[in-house]
Formats: C-alpha cells, structure tokens, sequence
C-alpha cells in the first residue's frame, strides 16, 4: 500500500461484446472483458482514486464508441476521471471536426494517435500531422507519444517543433529492457527532458523486458534515469493495465515502483503517484 493517494494516468478498459479489438487475437491471455471492477479487484490492497482511460483502439460492432463506452463506465464509476482518445491528427480533412466533436464531451482531456507502428521514423514530421499536433492547444489537449526508443529523435524535433503543446511520453519511450541496452535511449530521453513541455510515465517497462524473467534489479537503470531526466514533479504512476498482465500483475508494478522510489520525499511522492497526473489531464 502507499502512504500518498493513487491516481493511475495509463488505464485501459474494453468489452468485447461491445467494441472489437483486432489486435488482442495476438495476446490471448488478455483477450478478454477488463472492465473497472475487475481493476478494483487486481490492484487491492493498492485503492485507486482516480483512473484516466487511454484509447486502445475500440472499433464500433453497433453503434457505441470507445468513448462513449467509457462515459458510460464514468457514470457508473465515478474514479474515470479523463479519456485520452484516438484522433487521426494527419488527416487533414477530419481531424478538425474530430476535435470539435469531442468538446461535447467533458471527459476527454486529450488526444492519443499510436505513432509505435509506423515503419517511417519521420511518420511524425510530416507536414499533415505537424497541423494536427498544433490543434490541440485550440481544445485545450494535452498528446499522449506512445514510440518505440528508436524513434525518440523524431520525437524531439517535434516537441520542439510545438512547444505549445503538453505531451506526455507512454513507457519511457519503450527501452530495450530485453536485452538490457541502454544506449542511445538513455542520452535521447535526457535531450527529450530539456523541452519543459514534456512529461513521462513510469508504465509499461516489464512489457519491453522478458516477460517471464525480468527482476526489478533489471528495471533499476531505466526507472533512475528516467527520475534524473524529469524529476518527480514531471513522472506521473501508469498501470498500463491490462496490457500489463502480459508480464507482471497489477501490485507487482506498483510494488516495483513503490521500492525504486522509497528514497523519494512525501512530496516527490505525492507528485509520483498523483498530483503530476491531476495537474497534467485537469483532474
């Protein structure tokens, strides 16, 4: 347990009866309903407070959205404090009405569109999605960056290409934990960290290591450089969950970064598990 409130800025929720995910066909282990409850009962004794939901990619069967869903998990469980959702921000001729479409909408804080899949590493250079990243700010939302370590230098000349914008880094930018390399992750995030309009969350690491063998020792390196680059008051507590069931349980993340930040101060805490999150999606 902690001894600072938990606000969990990385959660995924889906029904399959409801939307369709082609890509979980892949992952059979969480190719099932992961639904609040089921959260509530995989993080105890950790209690959650609040719970910002990330897109994950919920395609329509009828006529609900991903979003949608989720609002109508907010009206049940009130701990749903924000959604992230997908926005095609290179599509020029959407995305405009896309965003406007979403202020109707209290719950949504800002936008998330994958940018791990693309094989063109300059994908997120582009002139059309340049455009689509400077609407935010318009709207009033933040940028979830979700990219594998070697697009870290994209990355950068984009947050510096829209200092207006906040963005947030999913996972550390998904290190090579697998095979415990360091280099040039590590001086890339530390270039990442300088532009002050960017934030990071420790989620999802012990998903880019062996899932069935990493250690926390393993993790140490990545979590302490990542503490150095951002300081507390710029990490936000992620779950990843439950994509994060592929390799560790929810109290054993939680856990995990509980020990490797122990040396913290009750305030550094309270901004680790908390209050960057509340300040960050406004909650």
């Amino acid at each position: 347990m902690l001894d600072v409130p938990l606000v969990d800025s990385h959660v995924h929720l889906w029904d399959l009866d409801k939307l369709s995910y082609p890509w979980l066909i892949e992952f059979p282990k969480i190719h099932r309903n992961f639904l609040p409850q089921d959260l509530s009962n995989e993080s105890a004794p950790f209690t959650i407070n609040k719970i910002v939901f990330i897109e994950c990619g919920g395609q329509k069967i009828g006529n609900i959205t991903e979003n949608e869903f989720v609002t109508q998990l907010a009206k049940k469980d009130s701990r749903i404090k924000a959604i992230i959702a997908h926005a095609p921000l290179e599509n020029r001729s959407k995305v405009e009405k896309i965003l406007i479409e979403f202020k109707k909408n209290a719950l949504i804080r800002g936008v998330r569109r994958l940018i791990q899949s693309e094989k063109d590493l300059s994908f997120c250079l582009t002139p059309e999605f340049i455009e689509g990243i400077k609407l935010l700010p318009r709207f009033g939302y933040t940028f979830d960056l979700c990219v594998y370590h070697h697009q870290l230098p994209s990355v950068i000349k984009l947050v510096r290409l829209c200092p207006e914008v906040k963005f947030v880094l999913n996972h550390l930018g998904k290190p090579s934990v697998r095979t415990n390399t360091l280099d040039p992750w590590n001086r890339n995030l530390k270039e990442l960290s300088i532009e002050p309009n960017v934030f990071c969350k420790l989620s999802g690491l012990a998903t880019e290591a062996d899932w069935t063998n990493w250690n926390t020792d393993q993790l140490k390196p990545y979590i302490e450089h990542a503490i150095d680059c951002f300081g507390y008051h710029r990490l936000m507590f992620g779950g990843d969950w439950p994509v994060s069931k592929l390799a560790v349980t929810y109290t054993q993340w939680a856990s995990t970064i509980k020990s490797l930040t122990q040396s913290a101060s009750l305030d550094e805490r309270i901004s680790l598990f908390s209050k960057t999150a509340e300040l960050f999606y406004r909650i």
